[in-house]
């Protein structure tokens, strides 16, 4: 029964930090524009903050073990 005067508190501490974190993010405007990255998908085209092309590397060759079945 005594851990409930620890565990108690701690769960409320905890609850708190969580909505303090919440209502600063909801405050500074992480959640302004919800619709906007869902939409962004389905538009045709090249996206506007796309990465510059890079050269494909050449594919590695294959290695061999230097033996064959028949040399067992």
């Amino acid at each position: 029964m005594s851990v409930i005067y620890i565990m108690l508190p701690a769960a409320l501490v905890i609850v708190t930090l969580a909505i303090i974190a919440f209502v600063r993010a909801v405050l500074a405007g992480q959640y302004d524009d919800v619709d906007t990255p869902a939409y962004r998908a389905l538009l045709d085209g090249a996206p506007t903050d796309s990465a510059p092309d890079t050269p494909k590397e050449p594919r590695p060759t294959r290695v061999t073990s230097g033996w064959s079945a028949s040399d067992r």
